[in-house]
């Protein structure tokens, strides 16, 4: 007989996972925010169109339909890319830090039995979330429908992106023995490699495309003798954007082809249609997964086995020191206690593939940078001295998705802190020492900023690089260092707070993304379609209330067009008021936070003693 695919243990998390309140009613909030959505933008359609009563053109509300239906993809493409990894990349390892995955070890269930049943779980339970805005888009064929083509593009590659998130995220979680370790790796790999494709399109342009236009007359550079090294970059550029979905989407809005064909390169072109970018990107993807998945069936008693008993037979008794204070492998404990427990014990060393991730990412970071001052130093063309003003406009950008991640990284080890201690069954060796609240909760808030401590060093390294060559000022880098601060402490603080308040560490990890994703900007969704309806205050207002914005806006403060000094119109004004509010409100958020978070703790804890503090 030929042994099942997928065990009991399929059964066991559907049931568990479907009988929970809080997914049902967060599909029904979706569904209805979708119904609000479509509300918003026609009637911001219609009155910027000036529809009124009048009869509606049949072509006007066709494209109305492919608007909305465009602006549905963008979100729930985006919103998919951020739940896939915290539904599923924690599933294996939420069960080591329960102890009981040794208990499905020694069953008689097969390592695929267990990967699949938890991949199959948590994407079933993830699809049934996406699928209940499915009656709102059928509003859409009442005002004319959407392309097929359109249609199909979309929904293949959001559950191509699914899937191959979600292979990735298993294999990370067979490594990883937290869930946070695995929701937050997984986050970071599926961001740079969505950053990495724009630099490497940067690098073809800045190395063979701009050289190549320079040397030739007109088009007939397109028509030169490529180098076989030529040949093979840009191949690669464009396999590697096959799976990425801004290269697909300008796929869809030329017609066909890459970039290349775009710089009528059609020999290094591997889609001429729409339909077969969108094969490619299905193919790209469904690869990954397999390989993934495979790895993570193949990998998961090995490596359990290695992490279980070669972490203990390793394991070394800790000495006394003069002061008579406990030892751990070669360091001593300092007060206050929880804060070294932060520092040296959770302080999370980085792997050999952490270290590799995190040298291409600051090599990526610095690359454009340096191409900056490469073209400064040896260009003679009319446009030579802007070393400054490029470099200002290197660090609004890129030093803006450097802090958003360290935001992400703070939010999520502040989320997970408590749950941890839990999880390992440790919380109630803190609460019966003599460790107070405050201390515990202290030393858990700096330890999530102790956490960022890598991508901080890269931010400061990108700052200063823009400092010393002119493009930001010393009183702009003091305002975005307390921009970085107060963000970070709102990050950290509502990580604490939903790290006590929830019952497990994927809860307190899930919640702190969508937070994090809604107010880093995707509340837009809904402001967008607001600014045609109301006043033309709205956009500058909720643009003030944007982090990315802000931080962008306050690199770019010396240079001579930035959005905080020019003066003389009231949007403006709007704007500036706005980004002062909008710190106010962060310093806020990070206070309320971090009490919510010591009166959910007591709660939890039942130290009633600590409550009057």
């Amino acid at each position: 007989m030929r042994p099942p695919l997928f065990g009991p243990v399929l059964y066991y998390d559907a049931v568990r996972t479907a009988r929970r309140a809080r997914y049902t009613l967060a599909r029904a909030l979706y569904a209805l925010g979708l119904l609000g959505l479509l509300a918003v933008i026609y009637a911001s359609q219609s009155r910027s169109m000036g529809w009124g009563d009048a009869h509606l053109d049949p072509q006007q509300l066709s494209s109305f339909a492919t608007g909305f239906f465009v602006t549905f993809l963008i979100f729930q493409f985006f919103l998919a890319a951020v739940l896939t990894p915290a539904y599923v990349a924690g599933a294996i390892a939420e069960e080591k830090e329960r102890r009981t995955l040794e208990f499905l070890m020694a069953t008689d269930l097969r390592s695929r039995e267990i990967v699949l049943s938890k991949l199959v779980s948590r994407v079933g339970n993830l699809l049934m979330f996406l699928l209940a805005g499915l009656p709102v888009i059928s509003l859409i064929q009442l005002f004319g429908g959407v392309d097929p083509q359109l249609l199909w593009a979309g929904f293949l590659g959001t559950g191509s992106t699914i899937l191959s998130l979600s292979g990735l995220g298993l294999l990370i979680s067979v490594y990883t023995t937290r869930a946070r370790t695995a929701i937050a790796r997984t986050l970071v790999l599926g961001l740079g490699y969505f950053i990495f494709y724009f630099l490497l399109l940067w690098a073809a342009y800045a190395v063979i495309i701009i050289p190549a236009m320079t040397a030739g007359a007109g088009g007939a550079w397109a028509n030169r003798e490529w180098t076989t090294l030529e040949r093979a970059f840009l191949w690669g550029v464009e396999f590697f954007g096959t799976g990425h979905p801004v290269h697909n989407l300008s796929v869809f809005i030329r017609g066909g082809g890459g970039f290349t064909s775009a710089l009528n390169l059609r020999d290094f072109s591997l889609a001429s249609t729409p339909m077969e970018a969108t094969r490619n990107y299905c193919l790209w993807h469904g690869l990954l997964f397999l390989v993934c998945i495979s790895l993570a069936v193949l990998r998961l008693r090995p490596v359990f086995v290695r992490q279980t008993f070669g972490a203990a037979s390793g394991t070394r008794t800790g000495k006394k020191t003069r002061g008579g204070k406990p030892e751990v492998p070669g360091r001593a404990v300092t007060d206050p206690p929880m804060v070294w427990k932060e520092f040296k014990i959770e302080r999370g060393r980085l792997t050999l593939m952490g270290r590799l991730m995190l040298g291409l990412t600051g090599l990526a970071c610095l690359f454009p940078a340096g191409y900056n001052i490469w073209y400064e130093l040896t260009s003679d063309h009319q446009y030579k001295n802007l070393l400054a003003e490029n470099m200002a406009i290197y660090v609004s950008i890129v030093g803006t998705l450097v802090a958003c991640l360290a935001f992400l990284g703070i939010g999520i080890r502040a989320a997970g802190s408590i749950g941890s201690e839990r999880d390992r069954q440790t919380l109630d060796s803190l609460l019966a020492s003599q460790l107070t609240i405050d201390q515990i909760l202290y030393a858990k808030w700096l330890g999530a900023w102790w956490g960022g401590r890598h991508v901080l060093g890269l931010l400061l390294l990108v700052w200063l690089v823009a400092f010393c060559t002119g493009g930001l000022p010393i009183f702009a880098m003091l305002l975005l260092t307390i921009a970085v601060l107060l963000y970070g402490s709102a990050a950290a603080s509502l990580g604490l707070w939903f790290s006590a308040a929830s019952k497990t560490t994927t809860r307190a990890t899930v919640g702190m993304i969508l937070t994090l994703f809604f107010f880093m900007g995707g509340f837009w969704i809904f402001v967008g379609p607001l600014g045609a309806l109301g006043s033309h205050y709205i956009g500058p207002f909720f643009a003030g209330q944007t982090p990315p914005f802000v931080l962008g806006s306050l690199a770019y403060l010396g240079q001579e067009h930035g959005p905080l000094n020019s003066s003389g119109r009231d949007e403006t004004q709007v704007y500036q008021a706005s980004t002062v509010l909008s710190l106010v409100l962060a310093a806020i958020v990070a206070f309320a936070s971090y009490l919510l978070a010591g009166a959910a703790f007591v709660k939890q804890s039942g130290r009633l003693e600590q409550r009057s503090r």
